[in-house]
């Protein structure tokens, strides 16, 4: 009986000092991993063309994104119902 209640305590403790350890593991990792968020001072278009010139201008950076265009329809429209106004896309 006492070897069962000491698995009990173990499974227990091991159990909260695991959820403890996740929890400052992920509250460590966390601000390096989030992507920050900031205003930009650029319209739209102006700020899609800045991020993709400086990511293809690194070292062996690429920005490959290709949208369907029914893919690029629904944005516009999901913006318009958003913001109230519309999006200019290439």
């Amino acid at each position: 009986m006492k070897a069962k209640a000491r698995t009990i305590v173990y499974i227990i403790f091991g159990f909260i000092a695991g959820v403890i350890f996740s929890g400052v593991v992920i509250s460590i990792s966390s601000g390096e991993m989030m992507v920050k968020e900031m205003r930009s001072p650029y319209d739209f278009e102006k700020t899609v063309t800045v991020m993709s010139d400086r990511i293809n201008a690194k070292e062996g950076g690429h920005l490959a994104w290709r949208v369907s265009h029914r893919e690029l329809q629904n944005y516009k429209i999901l913006f318009r119902e958003l913001f109230g106004r519309d999006v200019k896309c290439r």
